[in-house]
Order: structure tokens, then sequence, then C-alpha cells
């Protein structure tokens, strides 16, 4: 089916139909759901946006088709597979995901299988899921970011699992410096997420940087201005970022294919830093090119900045109630800083499912704070033994 606005009408219209009359779990209305999101992913214009939508079709299409019963051999659920690994080929080489990559070359391995077992080498279904796969693999193989993979993440993976304290905080720090500050500076190089000349995070369509768009002013999202009145004084160095609608909707959704998707909070925002340089582009470094003092100075401006903004709007809470949490390296695929702003009254099952991944950000302030009193304490040891 080729992509046209009309197209993706009239199928929505068949699915809405198919839910009414043979029911949303019928394996047709589910294969309908699966087409969907084949469809979208045929659009002329392919964004990371267009490919989440995309994403939830397929999604939701395999699982239930699972839960239904039908084996991976079933040709329904073999579509249904196939379509929704191109859809992750497709976004990883947007995104420049390697393990999405791999997982959709492992997915279309499956498909191939099941699909010469049930139809033979030479039927249609079978050559496509070939090619595609074919395509796959030579983009595992010649892709740089590929095949480097993120080093940073496995050595740190040896120290800990999860970061979401400040005694864990300072641990994955002390790994960083042990790793060497540079090599993940270089990771980031490599990865063209980091120019090398300029110290500076890249700001181009591939990879595609969101928060950094939306810092340079290349992006940006409907009602912004009205957001960042309130960031007040902070206006020129922070900028408030809100969800996709989607996202924001299904905030409640304990659907497996909106867990660590779907926004943490009925009310959830993110903030991110307009300054690019790459020290920035993550809690983990705050302090390590700078100084310690600089860093923790950044972490304090936004608490503050981020105070302010929820004093200002509407409905949202203050003190204990209003939350601020950020994600550490590795624990986080984005390479761009983003201060999760959630009120504490009504969290969503994705922050519950996910809560490990999340610092709150009191920790991360405590933290180099230790490290500012324990770097103190080193120099007025050292003038001790000089005198």
């Amino acid at each position: 089916l080729e992509f046209r606005p009309f197209s993706r009408r009239l199928l929505l219209e068949a699915i809405r139909a198919q839910e009414t009359w043979l029911g949303p779990s019928h394996p047709y209305t589910l294969s309908s759901l699966s087409g969907m999101g084949r469809l979208l992913s045929k659009a002329p214009e392919i964004t990371v946006a267009v490919l989440e939508e995309a994403e939830y079709f397929h999604n939701r299409a395999c699982q239930l088709l699972q839960e239904k019963g039908l084996n991976s051999r079933h040709p329904l659920r073999l579509s249904a597979l196939h379509n929704q690994a191109q859809s992750q080929l497709l976004k990883s080489l947007i995104v420049e995901d390697c393990e999405l990559l791999e997982a959709a070359v492992q997915q279309l391995q499956v498909v191939h299988a099941g699909r010469t077992e049930l139809r033979g080498l030479a039927h249609p279904e079978t050559v496509e899921t070939e090619k595609v796969l074919q395509e796959a693999r030579a983009r595992l193989s010649t892709h740089s970011w590929a095949k480097f993979g993120d080093r940073w993440l496995h050595f740190a993976l040896e120290t800990c699992s999860e970061v979401c304290s400040a005694a864990q905080f300072r641990a994955v720090r002390r790994c960083l410096q042990d790793y060497g500050v540079d090599r993940l500076r270089n990771e980031l190089v490599q990865e063209q997420f980091l120019d090398e000349a300029t110290g500076m995070l890249t700001k181009k369509l591939q990879p595609f940087n969101f928060f950094v768009r939306l810092a340079a002013g290349l992006s940006s999202q409907p009602s912004s201005k009205d957001l960042q009145s309130k960031l007040g004084e902070f206006q020129d160095r922070y900028l408030i970022a809100r969800n996709r609608l989607e996202a924001e909707l299904m905030w409640e959704s304990e659907d497996s294919a909106w867990l660590g998707k779907a926004s943490l909070s009925k009310r959830h925002v993110m903030m991110t830093v307009k300054d690019l340089h790459w020290e920035w582009f993550n809690v983990l470094t705050f302090g390590l090119v700078s100084g310690l003092e600089k860093g923790l100075e950044k972490l304090k401006e936004m608490r503050e900045a981020a105070a302010l903004w929820a004093q200002g709007m509407e409905e949202w809470p203050a003190g204990d109630e209003l939350g601020l949490f950020v994600s550490c390296s590795p624990f986080t695929k984005v390479k761009a800083m983003h201060l999760h702003i959630l009120d504490m009254r009504c969290l969503g099952p994705s922050f519950l499912r996910f809560r490990q991944n999340y610092l709150d950000l009191d920790a991360a302030i405590e933290a180099l704070e230790q490290e500012v009193d324990m770097s103190c304490e080193r120099a007025w040891l050292r003038s001790v033994v000089v005198i």
C-alpha cells in the first residue's frame, strides 16, 4: 500500500470497523494495525516522530497476536514481525542506534526462517524478507557507529547496574574517571554527536538530537513561548520542552507498548540547557571539564530555574511534591541534558517501572558537594605536606 493522506484515513476507518464488528483483538484487526505501521514507515518524509507512531501500531499488533496464541510460524504473525523489524531498521539508521539495528537483524532472521519453512525460499514474502535482511546486515557491517558500539556503556555496566542515589552517582563518576573523560568525548565525536573542533554538540538531522535542536532554535513546539516565559531570568540559559501529545495522553497506561515512552506523570515536562558545550550533555560529566565548583553551580541553578518555572504554572506543586530527576549516562540513550520536572502527586506506570533510571537532582547535588569537600580536603593536605 502506497502512502497517501487518504490511504491513511481509509485504513484507520477500516481498523475502527474491524474493531467494532470483529473485535479489537481479532487477528484480522491486528493484521490491519500492522499494516498501518507499515504504511507509516513508507511516508514520503521519514522522521523519528512518524516511526514512533508506526512503532505503536507494530508493538500492539505483535504483542496481541502473540497473546492470541499465534506462534512465530503463523503467516499473520510473520507479516507483523517483518513489518516491525523493517520499521526498527529505518529508525535505527535515523537515530544511529546500534542495539536497535541488531534487534532488527535478529528479528528478520526469525521471520526469514519462518517464511522459508512455511512458504519456501522462492516465495515473494520470503524473498522480500531476505532482501531487507541483507540490507540490514550490510548496514550493521559498514556503519562506523555500529562497529565500535558504546564502549563506555559496557565499561560502566561492569561497575553499576543503576544510578538513582548519591552514592551510585559518585561511583559511576569515579568509574568514568577510571575509563577516561577524554575517551567518552572521543566516543561522542565518533558517533557524530559532538564536533571535535568546537567541542559543541552537533545540530544536524543525522544523528538527530532533539533537545540540542530545540536549544539551538532549529526545532520548536506549540505553546513554546508561554512555557518559556515562566522561566523568568533563566530564559536565556534553559528551555522547557513538552513530551509528544500521545505520550502525555497515555501517562496512565500500563500497556507494555507505552512503558518507558509515556509521560512519567500526569504533569511532566523537561528542561534542557542552551549551552551546547559537550560538558553539559549529561549530568555525568558536570564539573569534570570546567571544574567541580562550576558543575555544582550549574546543577543548583537548574534546580532554582525549575522551581521558578513550576511556581508560575497553574496546578503545578512546589516543595516535595515537585519532582526533579535526571538520567545519568550510560543509562539513557539521549545525548543531551534534560531535567525531568514531575508532579509527584500523580506519577505514571512508566516512572514506577523504570525508577532505577532516574536520579533525584538533589542527590546529584549532594554527590557533587561531597566531591567538592573532598577536593578541598586533598588541597589542604597537600598544602600541609608542603609546609
